[in-house]
């Protein structure tokens, strides 16, 4: 036990605790404190497992178990005082534990990726134990990169991009060509706040860039007046097709895979297919007959954006609000799409400042040295992901926040405007057209009736098959319609 710990009883009777200087919990009351604490960082989010750092007295892991009831949670306590003291089945470690904490997290993490754990560190725990804060999260970041980063959160999300999968494969009417323009550079905008001091330079090299553009990133790029020749998206949720909406009448092209979110179609934008590693979306795609980029799963939506450009042909590519970390109490550049979301939450006793200094508390609690950038475990992870990318592609960042990523260079703005050269030659641009022979509508419907019936004819064979026997053909299929993960090789 740390000899600095000193427990007293808050003003509802809890107990509280404080270390050194560093009050860990409320003095009036702790459990709303944590339930504050775990509604903002979970918000709509359904997480397949939840991993508490720096648990202190139960207090998180209680409201998480009152939000997510059917949740496993992992906790991590920097000092055996701290833990819970009824674990009612948790899964907990301390320092006294005989397991060592890598052992522990490869346990409770098992082979989940990244996508799938919703990782919540106590700011104050960190503060207080920044050695075991800062061992807990480089474990954790490692588990994960070891797992891979593919961001297939089947046991969240698995059936909505089955979901997905069937109605965009129904509805869109895809467009084929390559989207890059040959010998010019290629920017792909993302949405952290150091998108906005390259804006400028984007705007003034426009006609002499490729310039694709993550969904999020899509509000700021309009209001600079500036319309990319590619939107990347991977995002299953609602929110996702979202972003598209208000482009106006020059609507880009969008890339997307077939278990992105549906509703593309409502914006009359082009849409360019790639095809993600899920058995669903191979299959739909081989029996349409339509030749599409093949690209490997990742954790974020940048990754696929970066795997894209490389399955298109580049050999380069450079980022700009790349940035895996907030800037003060800003997680994205303005204008954002969450914006408004933020702007209705806040109330009187509540202000705009407040909320968004609480998220960022939340989310990122480690302040980077010598910086006003925070970061947190799941942007490390994030950060993380790109090491093994930037091995088969060449990627940079313009105007990097101090958030290192081993391989990733960086571009200076006169580097990047040197290396853009010209502005593209007249009728240059990435062409995209109709896709030919692709299946009309009613042969579409034929298509999906027809694997339907394949894979429930599959899970009836399933069920019949005695319990003693190797698995099936359809095992694969059976687990991912269960809601769990498949293995790295299971077939469906």
């Amino acid at each position: 036990m740390d000899q600095r710990l000193v427990f007293s009883t808050a003003a509802n009777g809890r107990r509280t605790v404080r270390v050194g200087e560093v009050s860990l919990f409320s003095a009036y009351d702790p459990g709303r404190e944590a339930a504050r604490f775990v509604t903002r960082a979970l918000e709509s989010r359904q997480p397949a497992l939840v991993l508490v750092l720096g648990g202190v007295l139960g207090y998180l892991e209680e409201a998480v178990h009152a939000l997510l009831p059917r949740v496993p949670v992992g906790s991590v306590c920097y000092d055996g005082a701290l833990a819970p003291a009824h674990g009612r089945g948790r899964s907990v470690w301390t320092p006294e534990s005989p397991q060592a904490l890598e052992d522990f997290l490869r346990l409770v993490i098992g082979e989940r990726e990244a996508g799938e754990v919703m990782i919540l560190e106590w700011p104050a725990s960190a503060r207080a134990f920044p050695e075991w804060s800062s061992r807990a999260r480089t474990q954790v970041v490692r588990i994960f990169r070891e797992n891979g980063f593919g961001g297939m959160t089947v046991a969240v999300s698995g059936r909505r991009w089955l979901a997905n999968s069937l109605i965009n494969f129904l509805r869109l009417e895809p467009v084929t060509g390559n989207p890059l323009c040959g010998g010019l550079p290629l920017v792909i905008a993302a949405s952290g706040p150091s998108l906005e001091s390259s804006l400028p330079l984007l705007t003034r090299l426009r006609n002499r860039l490729n310039l694709w553009a993550l969904a999020s990133s899509l509000p700021a790029l309009r209001e600079a007046g500036l319309i990319p020749d590619l939107v990347v998206t991977t995002d299953p949720g609602y929110y996702a097709s979202a972003l598209l909406d208000g482009a106006g009448t020059a609507v880009p092209p969008v890339a997307m895979s077939l278990s992105a979110a549906r509703g593309v179609w409502r914006t009359g934008a082009p849409v360019l297919l790639f095809a993600q590693p899920t058995f669903f979306e191979c299959e739909l795609i081989r029996r349409s007959g339509l030749t599409v980029p093949a690209v490997d799963a990742h954790g974020t939506v940048a990754g696929s954006a970066l795997l894209l450009a490389r399955a298109c042909g580049a050999t380069r590519a450079v980022f700009c609000g790349l940035d895996f970390c907030h800037r003060d109490i800003r997680s994205h550049v303005t204008p954002h799409a969450w914006d408004a979301r933020h702007e209705a939450a806040a109330r009187r006793l509540s202000p705009l400042t407040s909320l968004l200094w609480e998220r960022s508390q939340t989310l990122t609690p480690v302040t980077l040295p010598d910086t006003d950038c925070r970061t947190g475990p799941s942007l490390q992870v994030y950060a993380s992901s790109f090491i093994e990318i930037c091995g088969r592609i060449t990627a940079a960042r313009l105007n990097p926040s101090p958030v290192d990523v081993p391989g990733m260079e960086t571009v200076t703005e006169d580097e990047l405007e040197r290396e853009a050269g010209n502005a593209f030659p007249a009728g240059a641009k990435p062409a995209l057209s109709p896709a030919r022979h692709y299946p009309g509508g009613e042969e579409r419907k034929r298509i999906v009736d027809t694997l339907l019936g394949e894979w429930i004819a599959c899970l009836e064979r399933e069920a019949r098959r005695p319990a003693s026997t190797a698995p099936g053909v359809a095992d694969g299929l059976l687990r991912f319609l269960a809601g769990v993960r498949p293995g790295r090789n299971s077939g469906g």
